[in-house]
């Protein structure tokens, strides 16, 4: 626990500093980038690069605050864990990947803090080593592969013309289409949504900081960094209908779901696509406004979740929760603001930058169906909120009252009531910092009336499937078939992963009956086999040395 008393404060205060730093930036418009030589081969100039801008900062400011808030939060969650030093370290490991992905400015070094997410994500999902958990992370991992194969694909099309900078190569489509394939696989857009439900195994400090505001974010970030690629209309178009599918089919299956955490987690898979949507419509400026609310109103979600969760006996399905607003007031307050913050509920965060980017894509040169579908889908958003606070708040509990408990710990309520704060007010204050200078179109009354409409449509179908939920199942078939997707899903990705394992086996197999004879012989003579293993050190050092001397000879 020394160890989390000792990072939780540095957190806070470095988030607090890059803050400060960032409106400095933003006021004078300035921008720092540090850049020197790695080393020189073949006529190839490697260089690693870091770039430093108000974004960047406030992006950094966002995952230390929230860090330091888990951090606080997880010293009671996590007390008594017998591995709960190593988790620390996992979730160190993470924070700094992360920064090492936000501040990178080139593929090459973004690579680094890409691949340490994936990594360490797959260690932090797989912390309870419960045969969930490894299917789970192994389903995580297994998705987030693909986009590290896309950003190498990537960066060996940059290689081939001898630069890493992306607008010396001639034929942009196919590099878009891979770093669009890449943000789309850590975005968890369709066809590679079926993980972040399943990530839901891990513990909920990890679903608060990893997948909500960083891990699934980065491929959000990636795009506002890569914005140029949206120039290519057949790019946008693709990401645009990949995002409102996405969109649609999270918000349909949150109405179904009744795992508290995996709610959460597809209400994360439908803002994630508003997101992309917004970027789709060359509106970077407020996807990165709603990307900082939404980790800020998302992790005080699923911190309120593991309260109840807690308070349940471990309890996740919202059938067998209820009561809540009696036995918990203070966490089911703090749970209902986050609520009405994710619908957009007025004056809230959720508000200032949700409804801001409805309203722009409102009136932007999109097709009808789409704009129909994700509409009704935002509509949606109302309806599960709606659905998941009737049943978990004021719904009567089906539990016995031995298995019920209230959980009260200040340094948990301590984290609820600083997020609390920030998703009640820091949408205004962005809004007024970065918007209030720009001239924002006037909105027809028709268009606000679409968007009130809309809330109640989604309060009144939440209300409704509460209420009918058991009674006519007929009418969910149609539904039913996107969990069939997401079954189909991952039965293709473990039909692979056997087909990869079979592979090794098979040249396993080949290799030792190419080496039988020569293993016959080593058995009988261990002297000859313990020299090969010596050459084998010998050749590894001169490998080595060699490597340090082209190094040293390019200074």
């Amino acid at each position: 626990m020394f160890l989390m008393n000792k990072f939780k404060y540095i957190l806070g205060m470095k988030s607090l500093t890059f803050f400060f730093f960032s409106m400095y930036m933003y006021m004078n418009k300035i921008i720092f980038i540090y850049s020197w030589q790695f080393m020189t081969f073949n006529s190839k100039k490697i260089t690693y690069s870091l770039f430093i801008d108000w974004m960047t900062l406030i992006f950094m400011k966002t995952v230390l605050l929230i860090s330091s808030m888990i951090m606080i939060y997880s010293y009671s969650y996590m007390k008594h864990e017998n591995m709960k030093n190593m988790f620390i370290y996992i979730m160190i490991l993470f924070i700094l990947s992360m920064i090492m992905m936000i501040i990178s400015p080139n593929l090459m070094s973004i690579i680094l803090g890409w691949d340490g997410l994936g990594l360490t994500s797959f260690c932090l999902i797989l912390f309870y080593n419960t045969h969930n958990s490894l299917n789970s992370s192994l389903l995580t991992i297994l998705s987030n592969r693909l986009g590290d194969i896309f950003i190498l694909m990537t960066i060996a099309l940059l290689m081939s013309i001898g630069s890493w900078n992306q607008f010396l190569y001639s034929n942009k489509f196919i590099m878009s289409m891979f770093l669009i394939l890449t943000a789309m696989t850590k975005s968890a857009q369709f066809p590679f949504s079926s993980w972040l439900p399943a990530a839901m195994a891990a513990p909920t400090p990890v679903s608060s900081l990893v997948h909500s505001s960083t891990l699934v974010t980065a491929g959000i970030y990636l795009m506002i960094r890569y914005n140029s690629i949206f120039k290519l209309n057949m790019i946008k178009m693709i990401l645009m209908y990949s995002a409102i599918i996405t969109l649609f089919m999270s918000s349909m299956m949150a109405n179904m779901e009744n795992d508290l955490k995996k709610i959460i987690a597809l209400s994360t898979l439908s803002q994630l696509s508003i997101m992309m949507i917004s970027l789709t419509s060359n509106m970077k400026m407020l996807a990165f406004f709603h990307l900082i609310t939404h980790a800020m109103f998302k992790s005080l979600l699923f911190m309120c979740s593991g309260s109840m969760i807690h308070n349940f006996s471990s309890c996740q399905n919202i059938r067998n929760l209820g009561n809540l607003i009696k036995m918990t007031p203070f966490t089911s307050s703090c749970f209902l603001i986050a609520n009405i913050s994710l619908c957009g509920f007025m004056f809230t965060s959720g508000f200032f930058s949700k409804d801001l980017i409805i309203e722009m894509i409102s009136i932007s040169k999109i097709n009808f169906i789409p704009m129909i579908m994700m509409i009704f889908s935002i509509g949606l958003t109302m309806s599960y909120s709606t659905r998941l606070i009737n049943l978990t708040l004021l719904n009567k509990s089906n539990l016995k009252n031995y298995l019920t408990k209230n959980f009260f710990c200040m340094k948990m309520n301590f984290s609820l009531i600083c997020l609390t704060i920030l998703s009640s007010i820091l949408g205004y204050n962005l809004f007024n910092m970065f918007f209030i200078t720009q001239s924002l179109p006037i909105i027809p009354i028709k268009f606000k009336m679409i968007l009130i409409m809309n809330m109640i449509f989604g309060w009144l179908m939440g209300n409704f499937l509460y209420n009918n939920f058991y009674k006519n199942k007929k009418m969910y078939m149609f539904i039913m078939y996107f969990f069939m997707l997401n079954k189909i899903v991952n039965k293709i990705n473990i039909l692979m992963s056997n087909f990869i394992k079979n592979s090794f086996n098979n040249e396993k197999k080949i290799y030792e009956l190419l080496t039988y004879k020569e293993l016959f012989v080593s058995i009988k003579n261990s002297y000859k086999f313990k020299n090969k293993i010596n050459w084998y050190k010998l050749y590894i050092l001169m490998t080595l040395i060699s490597m340090m001397i082209l190094y040293l000879m390019n200074y």
